[in-house]
């Protein structure tokens, strides 16, 4: 099942159970002893203009299912519908091939997570962002360059620093380059894979900043990757929490940080630091340890370290459902986790 919000138009990307596993083997040419769960049957959709937010824990799969929808990583099963116009037929990422990927592959780019090893060392910043008009055998040599130029203004460089190698910017600068790199294409979706997490809290809203005003001037689609609740919330139109390769929780930005439906979402979002002395606020305390995602356990995979588990959690995985217009939640329980406090703002 699909979660969206009710729209009038078709969404951008369509993710219908997109899987991901990663063989584990016995010696270098063994067969596989079994595999690792990373994305394991997760849909959701990001309309055009709009910000949906992946959320969880290390380890969770965010980063897998990001380069999944991307091709990076070629997909065990499901598929990634994308829809270049409003009224034109999707076309099926995970199908396409040769040249049809190659035309795709302009339409959606991704700023990694580290600004430094993202950036080749030996590449100019013009080698480094012109690389894809390079690839795509767009424009002469001084359309390239003009165009080069104008990408490193819009995010807050200038000119001259297309001369310049990667090691004599800053991270915030690095960054940027990272930005413009995704952008020197005119793509209309973007993975955004913790873009922050590697900076400083004054330049992480420097950069978030960007973000926002790039997607209003050109209209992008985000998929916005991060385990900081505060800046996904911020930034985001709708949240999907990830836990053990599976989204137990999608809805609104505002309703899923206030009242989230989900225990291990209520968890997460009591275990951010509030910087406030005067405000008490007294962290979920979870027992048991993390499922090993290479043999997941039957049923609910957040039954053991859920203090709300039933006996039939253990033994049925709950589907998501819609509680609330909008508001999807994969427990049992929902209901319940909802009469609990509200979570104060950051």
């Amino acid at each position: 099942m699909v979660m969206q919000l009710k729209q009038d138009k078709p969404p951008l990307i369509k993710v219908e159970n997109l899987c991901k596993f990663f063989p584990v083997r016995r010696g270098f040419f063994g067969a596989p002893a079994g595999y690792v769960h990373a994305v394991d049957c997760v849909s959701f959709t990001v309309g055009r203009g709009e910000t949906v937010g992946l959320v969880g824990e290390s380890g969770c799969g965010k980063t897998t299912a990001g380069r999944t929808l991307l091709r990076l990583l070629e997909p065990t099963a499901g598929r990634v519908l994308f829809r270049p116009k409003e009224d034109a037929d999707p076309v099926d990422i995970t199908a396409a091939q040769g040249e049809e990927l190659r035309r795709l592959r302009r339409n959606l780019q991704i700023v990694f997570q580290d600004p430094i090893g993202s950036l080749n060392p030996r590449m100019t910043v013009r080698e480094i962002v012109g690389e894809g008009l390079a690839a795509h055998s767009i424009g002469s040599r001084s359309e390239r360059e003009d165009r080069i130029v104008d990408v490193l203004k819009l995010v807050g460089l200038v000119p001259e620093h297309r001369f310049r190698y990667p090691h004599e910017f800053s991270g915030g600068q690095r960054q940027r380059i990272g930005i413009a790199r995704a952008l020197i294409l005119d793509p209309q979706f973007i993975v955004c894979d913790e873009p922050v997490s590697a900076l400083d809290v004054s330049i992480q809203a420097q950069i978030i900043s960007l973000l926002e005003s790039l997607q209003e001037e050109l209209g992008l689609a985000y998929l916005f990757i991060a385990h900081d609740l505060a800046v996904v919330e911020h930034i985001s139109n709708r949240i999907a929490v990830m836990y053990l390769g599976k989204i137990v929780e999608m809805g609104p930005a505002e309703e899923v940080c206030r009242v989230p439906l989900h225990p291990y979402s209520r968890t997460l979002l009591e275990s951010v630091p509030v910087p406030d002395p005067r405000r008490k606020v007294k962290a979920a305390s979870l027992t048991g340890g993390v499922p090993t995602p290479i043999d997941p356990p039957p049923g609910c995979r957040f039954a053991g370290r859920c203090p709300l588990c039933l006996e039939e959690c253990g033994q049925m995985t709950p589907p998501l459902r819609e509680v609330h217009p909008g508001h999807w939640s994969a427990c049992v329980r929902a209901e319940e986790t909802e009469k609990v406090r509200a979570i104060p703002a950051y």
